[in-house]
């Protein structure tokens, strides 16, 4: 008799040493590493189970480099490559000249007052401190940094998920794997260190 299992393991959480089975008999069919960009590597949790399925590296943002690295690491053999266009038709960009930041972003986020936002600092000295700009001026915002504790990052996402806090303003640490449908908008206070790092935060909104 045998027994088919489908059991689903978040990448994040895969090297932990009770994710994956220990019966060596476990034989994986398929292998997802959705942040590829930022690894190329196969989760160390798998490196004892044999796949026998397809590995399904996936980024947003692969360059030609990217992914040759990711042919490379995860040992693919001429594998199926999709690429998409960059061009997101959904999402409005606009530059403005910086001035007066903060009142810049106090004016855009009274005057788009539904759904959520992000607004991303280069600094967490800057985050928390436009974070508690914001709270003043009346509005639900939390910082997110890596300079908060696990449990104050954690409660913090949970409450911009759950609508508790309408904005969060925060380093680059934040928003990768946030599945949130009403991100309205993003602001970037300061420029992104690379075009990549721009092209990722705006997909968030």
């Amino acid at each position: 008799m045998m027994v088919s299992l489908l059991m689903v393991i978040a990448v994040s959480e895969i090297s932990a040493q009770n994710s994956v089975p220990s019966n060596r008999r476990c034989r994986v069919s398929v292998v997802p590493s959705r942040r590829a960009h930022a690894s190329h590597t196969v989760p160390t949790g798998l490196s004892g189970v044999p796949p026998v399925g397809p590995a399904t590296p996936l980024t947003a943002t692969a360059t030609a480099q990217v992914r040759k690295d990711i042919r490379k690491n995860l040992k693919l053999d001429e594998p199926a490559e999709f690429v998409a266009s960059f061009n997101r038709p959904n999402i409005f960009l606009e530059v403005r000249p910086k001035r007066d930041a903060v009142a810049q972003v106090l004016d855009f986020v009274a005057d788009n007052p539904e759904g959520a936002g992000i607004v991303y600092c280069f600094s967490r000295k800057q985050v928390d401190e436009l974070a508690a700009t914001l709270v003043a001026h009346g509005h639900a915002a939390l910082p997110y940094h890596a300079g908060l504790s696990d449990d104050e990052r954690r409660t913090n996402q949970e409450k911009f998920l759950r609508d508790t806090a309408r904005i969060v303003v925060a380093t680059v640490a934040f928003g990768m794997g946030i599945n949130k449908p009403d991100v309205r908008f993003v602001i970037h206070f300061d420029l992104p260190k690379s075009p990549e790092q721009y092209y990722q935060e705006i997909g968030r909104a």
